[in-house]
Protein backbone atom coordinates (compact mmCIF):
# COMPACT_ATOMS: atom_id res chain seq x y z
CA UNK A 1 0.00 0.00 0.00
CA UNK A 2 2.50 2.43 0.74
CA UNK A 3 4.42 1.76 -2.69
CA UNK A 4 1.36 2.45 -4.80
CA UNK A 5 0.54 5.22 -2.66
CA UNK A 6 4.11 6.53 -3.31
CA UNK A 7 3.23 5.84 -6.77
CA UNK A 8 0.41 8.12 -7.23
CA UNK A 9 1.64 10.46 -5.42
CA UNK A 10 5.08 10.91 -7.10
CA UNK A 11 2.98 11.12 -10.16
CA UNK A 12 0.73 13.96 -8.72
CA UNK A 13 3.89 15.87 -7.67
CA UNK A 14 5.64 15.29 -11.55
CA UNK A 15 2.79 16.66 -13.16
CA UNK A 16 2.91 19.53 -10.89
CA UNK A 17 6.65 20.37 -11.63
CA UNK A 18 6.19 19.37 -15.14
CA UNK A 19 3.44 22.37 -15.26
CA UNK A 20 6.28 24.76 -13.76
CA UNK A 21 9.01 23.55 -15.98
CA UNK A 22 6.06 23.86 -19.12
CA UNK A 23 5.61 27.55 -18.28
CA UNK A 24 8.94 28.71 -17.77
CA UNK A 25 11.75 26.65 -20.29
CA UNK A 26 10.91 26.59 -24.36
CA UNK A 27 13.27 24.42 -25.07
CA UNK A 28 12.12 21.56 -23.31
CA UNK A 29 8.29 21.93 -24.41
CA UNK A 30 7.98 19.70 -27.00
CA UNK A 31 9.99 16.20 -25.10
CA UNK A 32 7.95 17.17 -22.09
CA UNK A 33 4.47 17.19 -24.22
CA UNK A 34 5.53 13.89 -25.36
CA UNK A 35 6.47 12.68 -22.06
CA UNK A 36 3.19 13.84 -20.32
CA UNK A 37 0.89 13.12 -23.19
CA UNK A 38 -0.65 15.58 -25.66
CA UNK A 39 -2.63 15.47 -28.36
CA UNK A 40 -1.00 18.87 -29.62
CA UNK A 41 0.10 18.80 -33.28
CA UNK A 42 -1.09 15.51 -34.04
CA UNK A 43 -3.58 14.61 -37.11
CA UNK A 44 -4.86 12.69 -39.67
CA UNK A 45 -1.66 11.57 -40.68
CA UNK A 46 -1.06 9.98 -36.91
CA UNK A 47 -4.42 8.54 -37.10
CA UNK A 48 -3.96 6.40 -39.87
CA UNK A 49 -0.40 5.22 -38.74
CA UNK A 50 -2.36 3.78 -35.54
CA UNK A 51 -5.27 2.81 -37.40
CA UNK A 52 -4.31 -0.67 -38.21
CA UNK A 53 -3.10 -1.64 -35.00
CA UNK A 54 -5.30 -0.06 -32.73
CA UNK A 55 -8.44 -2.41 -34.78
CA UNK A 56 -6.22 -5.48 -34.30
CA UNK A 57 -6.16 -5.08 -30.20
CA UNK A 58 -9.93 -4.09 -30.61
CA UNK A 59 -10.75 -7.81 -32.66
CA UNK A 60 -8.29 -9.91 -30.37
CA UNK A 61 -10.13 -7.86 -27.23
CA UNK A 62 -13.71 -8.55 -28.87
CA UNK A 63 -12.53 -12.39 -29.61
CA UNK A 64 -11.50 -13.39 -26.29
CA UNK A 65 -14.57 -11.25 -23.78
CA UNK A 66 -16.19 -14.27 -23.18
CA UNK A 67 -13.50 -16.20 -22.48
CA UNK A 68 -12.33 -13.70 -19.87
CA UNK A 69 -15.37 -13.46 -17.89
CA UNK A 70 -15.42 -17.23 -17.42
CA UNK A 71 -11.60 -16.49 -16.40
CA UNK A 72 -12.81 -13.88 -13.47
CA UNK A 73 -14.63 -16.94 -12.02
CA UNK A 74 -11.01 -18.69 -11.56
CA UNK A 75 -8.46 -20.39 -13.63
CA UNK A 76 -9.31 -23.91 -12.31
CA UNK A 77 -13.25 -23.04 -13.86
CA UNK A 78 -12.41 -21.82 -16.60
CA UNK A 79 -9.75 -24.68 -17.49
CA UNK A 80 -13.18 -26.80 -16.52
CA UNK A 81 -15.34 -24.84 -18.80
CA UNK A 82 -12.79 -25.33 -21.51
CA UNK A 83 -10.89 -22.42 -21.43
CA UNK A 84 -6.92 -22.71 -23.03
CA UNK A 85 -6.10 -20.02 -19.99
CA UNK A 86 -2.46 -19.94 -21.26
CA UNK A 87 -3.83 -19.04 -24.69
CA UNK A 88 -6.10 -16.27 -23.60
CA UNK A 89 -3.46 -14.85 -21.68
CA UNK A 90 -1.00 -14.30 -24.73
CA UNK A 91 -4.05 -12.96 -26.49
CA UNK A 92 -4.70 -10.42 -23.70
CA UNK A 93 -1.04 -9.40 -23.79
CA UNK A 94 -1.07 -8.94 -27.17
CA UNK A 95 -4.03 -7.36 -27.38
CA UNK A 96 -3.06 -4.94 -24.53
CA UNK A 97 0.60 -4.13 -26.18
CA UNK A 98 -1.13 -3.26 -29.23
CA UNK A 99 -3.16 -1.44 -27.41
CA UNK A 100 -1.08 0.50 -25.46
CA UNK A 101 1.69 0.68 -28.00
CA UNK A 102 -0.93 2.68 -30.30
CA UNK A 103 -1.58 4.96 -27.85
CA UNK A 104 1.86 5.92 -26.67
CA UNK A 105 2.78 6.47 -29.92
CA UNK A 106 -0.79 8.66 -30.99
CA UNK A 107 -0.46 10.90 -27.73
CA UNK A 108 2.53 10.39 -25.25
CA UNK A 109 2.01 8.85 -22.26
CA UNK A 110 -1.30 9.92 -20.62
CA UNK A 111 -1.46 8.28 -17.17
CA UNK A 112 -4.89 6.81 -15.26
CA UNK A 113 -7.17 6.55 -17.65
CA UNK A 114 -6.97 2.64 -17.94
CA UNK A 115 -7.85 3.01 -14.36
CA UNK A 116 -10.26 5.63 -13.93
CA UNK A 117 -12.74 4.89 -17.05
CA UNK A 118 -13.12 0.60 -16.21
CA UNK A 119 -13.91 1.61 -11.96
CA UNK A 120 -16.29 4.23 -13.45
CA UNK A 121 -17.74 1.96 -15.80
CA UNK A 122 -18.34 -0.89 -13.65
CA UNK A 123 -20.58 1.35 -11.18
CA UNK A 124 -23.21 1.86 -13.76
CA UNK A 125 -22.91 -1.60 -15.69
CA UNK A 126 -22.03 -4.74 -15.25
CA UNK A 127 -18.52 -6.04 -14.83
CA UNK A 128 -19.10 -8.76 -17.71
CA UNK A 129 -16.71 -7.54 -20.55
CA UNK A 130 -19.24 -8.05 -23.14
CA UNK A 131 -20.14 -4.09 -21.37
CA UNK A 132 -17.45 -3.12 -20.13
CA UNK A 133 -14.54 -3.67 -22.46
CA UNK A 134 -16.47 -1.38 -25.03
CA UNK A 135 -18.16 1.06 -22.60
CA UNK A 136 -14.71 1.57 -20.79
CA UNK A 137 -13.16 2.43 -24.04
CA UNK A 138 -15.66 4.80 -24.96
CA UNK A 139 -15.63 6.45 -21.46
CA UNK A 140 -11.89 6.41 -21.41
CA UNK A 141 -12.21 8.74 -24.75
CA UNK A 142 -14.37 11.10 -23.28
CA UNK A 143 -12.07 11.52 -20.39
CA UNK A 144 -9.18 12.16 -22.76
CA UNK A 145 -11.53 14.59 -24.68
CA UNK A 146 -12.20 16.32 -21.55
CA UNK A 147 -9.10 16.01 -20.36
CA UNK A 148 -7.82 17.87 -23.36
CA UNK A 149 -10.18 20.54 -23.72
CA UNK A 150 -9.32 21.38 -20.20
CA UNK A 151 -5.73 21.20 -21.17
CA UNK A 152 -6.00 23.54 -23.91
CA UNK A 153 -8.19 26.05 -22.23
CA UNK A 154 -6.83 26.19 -18.43
CA UNK A 155 -3.75 28.52 -19.58
CA UNK A 156 -4.57 29.52 -22.78
CA UNK A 157 -3.14 30.65 -25.36
CA UNK A 158 -0.61 27.95 -23.89
CA UNK A 159 -1.55 24.31 -23.45
CA UNK A 160 -0.77 22.06 -21.19
CA UNK A 161 -0.72 18.15 -21.80
CA UNK A 162 -3.58 16.37 -21.56
CA UNK A 163 -1.52 14.06 -19.82
CA UNK A 164 -1.24 16.26 -16.70
CA UNK A 165 -5.04 17.12 -16.55
CA UNK A 166 -5.30 13.32 -16.09
CA UNK A 167 -3.06 12.68 -13.86
CA UNK A 168 -3.87 15.34 -11.27
CA UNK A 169 -7.56 14.06 -11.24
CA UNK A 170 -6.73 10.44 -11.37
CA UNK A 171 -4.13 10.65 -8.50
CA UNK A 172 -7.35 11.14 -6.22
CA UNK A 173 -9.46 8.98 -7.46
CA UNK A 174 -6.02 6.04 -7.07
CA UNK A 175 -6.33 7.00 -3.55
CA UNK A 176 -9.76 6.67 -2.58
CA UNK A 177 -9.79 3.57 -4.29
CA UNK A 178 -7.15 2.55 -1.84
CA UNK A 179 -8.83 3.86 0.99
CA UNK A 180 -12.09 2.40 0.24
CA UNK A 181 -10.43 -1.00 -0.33
CA UNK A 182 -8.90 -1.06 3.29
CA UNK A 183 -12.31 0.18 4.89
Amino acid sequence: MLLICGTALGTLYSSISSIILLTTNKELHSIYTWILGSFNGRGWNEFYFTLPSAIISVIIMFSIMSSLDLLSSGQKNALSLGVNVKKLRILVLISGALAVSVSVCAGGTINFVGLIAPHIVRKFTSSKGKTLIPFSMIFGAIILLISDTIARTVIAPSELPAGVITSILGVPFFLSLIIKKNR
